[in-house]
């Protein structure tokens, strides 16, 4: 689980069952779509939207939720530059017919920034056994 408050004031989480690897370079793709984000501010849940990139591993990031143009992301010195991706919606979105559009407005909704790059005050990482 990652959670994190950007520099926006939204906070953001994702949970996924799968490990984060930082050895391999390689995106993880299940049928059964078991990740998901949270829009704390929102109390909105985001699911994949198809089976492919629920998470993507690398070696010089952190978590990130989505392919390499990630939804959620934590990218070194997250804390200090607005550089970490927050490209939402790309891999994930709501549930329903009411899904976010992929425009400015979204990455404001989302992340309180206006474009698809944040800096956050505060992040953690769990992992959950």
């Amino acid at each position: 689980m990652t959670i994190a408050r950007t520099s926006y004031g939204k906070t953001i989480a994702g949970f996924t069952h799968y490990k984060w690897n930082q050895v391999n370079n390689y995106a993880v793709n299940d049928a059964r779509r078991r990740a998901f984000l949270l829009q704390l501010d929102l109390h909105e849940k985001m699911v994949p939207i198809s089976d492919n990139n629920l998470i993507y591993c690398h070696r010089a990031y952190g978590p990130l939720f989505g392919d390499t143009n990630c939804d959620f992301g934590i990218e070194d010195e997250c804390d200090m530059k607005e550089k970490s991706d927050c490209n939402f919606p790309n891999m994930y979105n709501k549930e329903g017919p009411n899904k976010y559009p992929r425009n400015d407005e979204s990455f404001r909704v989302f992340s309180g920034s206006s474009t698809r790059y944040v800096k956050y005050e505060d992040y953690e990482v769990f992992q959950v056994h």
